[in-house]
């Protein structure tokens, strides 16, 4: 990585990282998968943070130029566990994010569910779905049932009175 230069910002400096290493994948993913040309950010008619949005956006599609060459990127090792150990913290419950949980995605989970629905009747075994994303409906259900185990806790005399 470069040394910071006065009066650089953290974004340019970003912008500059990126475009040094990885502008022929950034040119070729902002066409196929945004339909826009990257060299209008060169030529001054697209804003800069919308560049680094877009890199943002493109980084993250699977199968794409930039994705794949990020992740080969010995730089970003330290990067990638660290945000490995993040994801896994937050989705202590196994079950997906609901930001880019699309249609699709819930099409194919409703399909890989229902061959399991196949094999549990035709084997007899205990295989498990699919879950999706916990949305409020699974908040306000552990709620409830946190309330309800309370109440009973307090009925059998495990803890004081409960409001």
């Amino acid at each position: 990585m470069r040394s910071r230069r006065r009066g650089t910002s953290g974004k340019t400096l970003k912008s500059l990282d990126l475009i040094d290493h990885y502008w022929d994948e950034i040119e070729g993913d902002f066409a196929r998968f945004l339909h826009v040309d990257a060299r209008d950010f060169i030529r001054g008619t697209r804003p800069w943070d919308q560049f680094l949005t877009y890199c943002d956006t493109v980084a993250q599609i699977e199968g794409g130029r930039l994705y794949a060459v990020q992740l080969s990127d010995p730089r970003y090792l330290d990067e990638i566990e660290k945000r490995l150990a993040e994801a896994q913290a937050a989705n202590s419950n196994g079950r997906p994010a609901l930001a880019g949980y699309t249609a699709e995605i819930k099409a194919l989970d409703r399909v890989a569910n229902q061959i399991r629905l196949l094999i549990r009747v035709m084997t007899q075994s205990d295989i498990g779905f699919i879950e999706g994303p916990e949305g409020p409906i699974d908040q306000l259900n552990a709620r409830r049932k946190q309330l309800s185990d309370s109440l009973v806790d307090a009925a059998l005399g495990y803890v004081e009175e409960v409001n």
